[in-house]
């Protein structure tokens, strides 16, 4: 076999392959003698069908398999020998009055190449917002703590949106005791009715609009969704208000949420969880940073993209070939990802910005914590947070999202140190709407198309 590469122009070149018969006869021939041993064929026995006659048959499908997978591995070692920066995959051209005949074949592939261009990290009116932490947030972080850790009393009547409700519910086909669940959880028709009952009272409720989320339901009464949308009407009989009682600012409760003897004063208590919010708001900022960054380095740095190959290559990559005016359609939406994609990896090379794994693990590890205190666990077990990593580590699809996410950061202090930006300071809802604003006065780009785009044959 033979394979040669012919230049289009500076984005698009054509490979060209020569098969000879010798290159795959064996093969085809091997995998016909296996297949003679096992074929059941009328008239013959087991075994004993000529290789001639399921040469007749069977030849020309054989001769296309092993002649493709074998075409397919020799154009990806000779890309990835050659050094070939390419987008998408080679997409053959059509042959006419092309047979799978015993033969010579030649064939040929249009393939797209990655451009070349400089990048300047050095765009203007770019904003790194500095998110600052309201006493009002302050105190409504603490508010859900203290509900977190805070326990629950039974009452006799409605008397916040945070009780727990306690019922028995009856109807056709149903009979489940003390079922649990939340104002939250209830239709909005039905709030209204519940909140006037108290302890021992009951209600008619239409079956199929009593809880917002059908599946919950469904594990709430334990029926099938065949026996709820046969029952018309669920009586709900009250035997319960939990009340809840918020934890006390006690050093018990300081304990609970960030380890023992960790905060030993209210003062202190209300320091750290100020932190907490602090990094968790500017996460959201970093990601933002990021982003607005991109999109002026789009915008200034200009490359052209071999189109028409990316249109042909969208057209024939799905499960499905489109028409040539929807795969234009879907070009021209996932253009700005391309260009976004393909500056991030320029950046990531141009800099040297890698991974290290003992980094990598690291930073896993500290997300992993970040999102155990958003659940409330502020002072994990370390076996526990090993456990959590690990299973992370060996995730592939998670890591992937964690590499991504790490790189970013990277690139973020990239910018910081390389672009010039203005720092602004900024409540946490006066950035909601700030960045509202901007996303209504531009389009949202995105990321992740190029994977496929840039995966090899």
């Amino acid at each position: 076999m033979n394979i040669s590469k012919e230049k289009v122009d500076r984005l698009n070149l054509v490979l060209k392959v020569d098969v000879k018969r010798g290159d795959y006869i064996n093969e085809v021939e091997k995998e016909l003698k296996s297949y003679s041993k096992r074929a059941k064929v009328s008239g013959f026995r087991k075994g004993h069908v000529p290789i001639g006659l399921l040469k007749k048959q069977y030849g020309n499908a054989v001769i296309s398999d092993k002649v493709n997978k074998m075409v397919q591995t020799e154009i990806s070692k000779f890309i990835k020998e050659e050094g070939i920066n390419h987008l998408g995959y080679p997409i053959p051209k059509e042959q006419d009055g092309f047979t799978w005949e015993e033969k010579d074949f030649h064939f040929e592939f249009d393939l797209g190449l990655m451009p070349l261009f400089r990048l300047k990290l050095n765009p203007k009116n770019i904003t790194y917002y500095e998110i600052k932490v309201t006493d009002e947030e302050l105190e409504k972080q603490i508010d859900t703590l203290r509900k977190h850790y805070g326990s629950y009393v039974d009452g006799e009547a409605w008397k916040s949106d945070d009780n727990l409700i306690c019922a028995n519910i009856k109807g056709k086909g149903i009979d489940q005791k003390d079922t649990r669940f939340t104002l939250a959880e209830l239709n909005d028709g039905v709030v209204g009715k519940i909140k006037t009952l108290k302890k021992g009272d009951s209600v008619g409720v239409n079956a199929t609009k009593f809880l917002k989320d059908e599946n919950r339901l469904l594990g709430l009464l334990g029926v099938s969704k065949g026996v709820l949308d046969s029952t018309e009407t669920l009586e709900v009989e009250i035997t319960a208000f939990k009340n809840i009682v918020l934890s006390e600012l006690n050093q018990d409760f300081y304990d609970r949420v960030f380890g023992k003897d960790k905060v030993t004063s209210e003062e202190s208590f209300r320091k750290l969880v100020k932190e907490q919010l602090k990094v968790n708001y500017q996460r959201y900022a970093e990601n933002q940073f990021q982003n607005d960054f991109m999109e002026a380095l789009i915008e200034k740095t200009s490359f052209k993209l071999p189109k028409d190959f990316l249109v042909k290559w969208i057209r024939f990559s799905g499960e499905k070939v489109l028409t040539e005016a929807d795969a234009e359609e879907q070009f021209k939406n996932a253009e700005q990802s391309i260009r976004y994609q393909l500056i991030e990896n320029k950046i990531i090379e141009d800099y040297k910005i890698s991974t290290d794994p003992k980094e990598l693990e690291l930073f896993i590890k500290n997300r992993v914590k970040l999102q155990l205190e958003s659940y409330g666990q502020f002072d994990p077990q370390p076996d526990y947070l090993e456990q959590i990593t690990s299973r992370i580590l060996d995730n592939e699809k998670q890591i992937k999202s964690y590499r991504d996410e790490f790189l970013v950061m990277q690139i973020n202090k990239l910018f910081k140190n390389e672009g010039g930006y203005k720092k602004k300071e900024i409540t946490y809802e006066e950035y909601i709407e700030t960045i509202g604003k901007e996303k209504d006065k531009k389009t949202k780009k995105t990321k992740g198309f190029l994977n496929g785009l840039r995966k090899r044959i």
